[in-house]
């Protein structure tokens, strides 16, 4: 494992839990708007 593939694989991963939680808030606010 070089240095150079970890930053890429933390950068990876990094993104995907940032959009994930940027998808899960956008699905919970119209889930709740549904339910008022």
């Amino acid at each position: 494992m070089t240095l150079e593939s970890l930053k890429k694989i933390l950068i990876i991963l990094f993104v995907i839990c940032f959009f994930g939680t940027i998808i899960f808030t956008m699905f919970d606010v119209t889930y709740n708007l549904k339910e008022k």
